[in-house]
């Protein structure tokens, strides 16, 4: 995908204990001082000003790489270790930056996250500053920021719709007469829910003439920078899923950014589903998945060492494909399992943990599939889903005598 900004080099710090703290690689940060040391600092909105201060060039409505580093002990201690990305159009101090902030989003939670991310840049033209802002674990709070310069770039289009709905988006088409790139967000209105684990499939259906399209889904346009969310669409059907949606949101915004080549229509939809699953009181659900879905459950539950358990798919259809046990929703992932598969067992805890590790657990079907998701006591080895279907036939036909 051709970029229009100004290409920056990888500067790797070594870290020094008295500047090295948490600090923006890409772009190079105001005050960079070179070789040992960079501008962390305690100091905000900006950190340690100093001779380099490159202007980056990039334009509206377009992706800019960013990189930063986490280190040096402050992600230790009982405060949560969250980085954010902000856009401001004064460095004067924190007070007046954070007066003036037009965008801001969080991009990690803990210094294991991964430390690249791609910023939709949805201002006006014009001379901004972004500002990376660590608040670390310690409770102190680190910064740097690099100035960018907005040229005018791609049109944004918003177009409204309804989750479950289909719908059709064309980008750059000569026949509608658009005539250059558009970056789409299609505002997709969530139905609430009392539930704050739902999550939301999003399915994409293209035919590519030229060019290339990223795609996200994050909850408010463009403002949130989802790493890793980003995914090319190619001429099948691929998924993005949105996962833990919470409670009081009430739109989700799926994004589209196309190449300035890029001609070619999109079609979605997009299904909220549930995905939480415990042996408390949600240990089985009802699952409606059409062909091409990849759906994913979260759960905390796990086998003991006198104790197996296992999550469990059962129904009638085409054929899952289950993987597992992951640490995220990978929305951007493939499957790993090459072979139908029903059952997964849930990992050993050798102790009983006070806080359980959250896993997740990816499902893709071939076809449309109707069944259930289960979590049961045993293990897969003694697991048989045509069994299961036998004892559910026979209980149906006991019914049906009985009546």
């Amino acid at each position: 995908m051709n970029r229009k900004f100004l290409t920056v080099i990888f500067l790797f710090a070594i870290v020094q204990q008295a500047l090295s703290h948490g600090w923006l690689n890409v772009p190079i940060p105001r005050g960079f001082l070179g070789d040992n040391e960079n501008s962390g600092s305690k100091s905000g909105p900006c950190g340690l000003i100093g001779d380099y201060n490159v202007t980056v060039n990039v334009a509206q409505n377009d992706l800019l790489p960013v990189d930063w580093t986490l280190g040096n002990g402050h992600d230790d201690g009982a405060g949560q270790s969250i980085c954010r990305f902000s856009i401001s159009t004064t460095d004067n101090d924190q007070v007046s930056f954070d007066a003036n902030i037009l965008l801001t989003g969080i991009t990690c939670v803990n210094s294991n996250s991964p430390s690249q991310a791609d910023v939709p840049i949805g201002v006006d033209p014009g001379i901004y500053y972004i500002q990376f802002h660590w608040f670390a674990g310690d409770t102190t709070n680190w910064y740097s920021c690099a100035r960018i310069n907005v040229t005018e770039g791609t049109k944004l289009v918003v177009y409204n719709s309804n989750a479950g709905t289909q719908v059709e988006t064309a980008i750059n088409a000569p026949e509608l007469g658009l005539g250059e790139p558009v970056t789409v967000f299609h505002s997709v209105t969530v139905p609430s829910t009392s539930n704050s684990y739902y999550h939301l499939l999003v399915k994409f259906n293209q035919t590519v003439l030229s060019g290339e399209l990223n795609l996200t889904v994050n909850t408010v346009r463009p403002k949130t920078y989802n790493v890793g969310s980003y995914k090319l669409v190619h001429d099948y059907v691929q998924t993005i899923n949105y996962c833990n949606i919470p409670t009081d949101t009430k739109n989700l915004y799926v994004s589209m950014f196309a190449d300035p080549t890029y001609v070619g229509n999109v079609s979605f939809t997009a299904q909220l589903y549930d995905g939480e699953l415990n042996f408390v009181d949600r240990s089985e659900f009802e699952i409606h998945a059409a062909s091409g879905d990849i759906m994913y459950f979260r759960t905390s539950a796990y086998s003991e060492t006198t104790s197996t358990r296992r999550l469990v798919i059962w129904g009638r259809g085409g054929f899952a494909y289950t993987s597992g046990p992951l640490l995220n929703c990978r929305s951007d992932s493939l499957i790993e399992s090459t072979e139908p598969n029903y059952c997964i067992d849930l990992p050993v805890e050798p102790t009983k943990p006070e806080n359980p590790q959250l896993r997740y657990y990816g499902v893709y079907f071939d076809g449309p599939y109707d069944g259930k998701v289960m979590l049961q006591k045993g293990n897969c080895a003694s697991y048989s889903g045509v069994e299961t279907l036998l004892v559910s036939l026979l209980s149906i036909l006991a019914a049906i005598l009985l009546i």
